[in-house]
């Protein structure tokens, strides 16, 4: 009776290395995946209608709820924004839970500096791009990965397409 939820998607290692990659579906297998679940088709349809035409990742680096709402603590005891995004992280052994959440905070307030796609992209939830992806790939918060972008896209072509009217940019609560 455990509500069981899958995610197709292949990280890179925690070191960069692409290895685990050779067993990654392409993007249009993963969206034969979401396809095949009627669930994952109705949580990406009501994804695609309720972001319609809100460009989530404009102003700030960080636009996902790491360090917002959630939080990783590896074996270590070092906590991090998520299991992703592991740079910059606590010792727990050596500072209070709260004293490392609210510097985890801080990483909430670091603005976009570079200018990129991502900036106006409509695809939102349909696209797994974060801060997590930019760091373990390219070392810094906001390069996009391509693979994650052409699923975004692609997810969005589908999924997107229910949407009538975009919603008015600043609208989205």
């Amino acid at each position: 009776g455990v509500k069981h939820r899958y995610d197709s998607i292949i990280w890179p290692r925690l070191d960069g290395g692409t290895s685990p990659y050779r067993y990654r579906l392409s993007v249009e297998e993963t969206l034969a995946v979401d396809l095949a679940d009627p669930e994952r088709v109705s949580e990406r349809n009501k994804s695609g209608q309720k972001m319609a035409g809100v460009p989530v990742r404009k102003g700030y680096a960080i636009s996902c709820g790491a360090g917002l709402w959630s939080s990783h603590i590896d074996c270590t005891g070092a906590m991090s924004a998520c299991m992703m995004l592991r740079k910059p992280s606590y010792d727990l052994l050596r500072m209070p839970f709260t004293e490392a959440w609210a510097k985890l905070a801080e990483i909430r307030k670091i603005k976009r500096s570079r200018n990129n796609r991502c900036e106006d992209c409509l695809a939102n939830d349909l696209c797994s791009q974060c801060a997590g992806w930019s760091q373990l790939v390219h070392h810094d918060f906001e390069t996009p990965d391509e693979y994650i972008c052409a699923l975004g896209k692609l997810r969005m072509s589908k999924f997107g397409s229910v949407i009538s009217e975009p919603i008015l940019e600043g609208s989205y609560e």
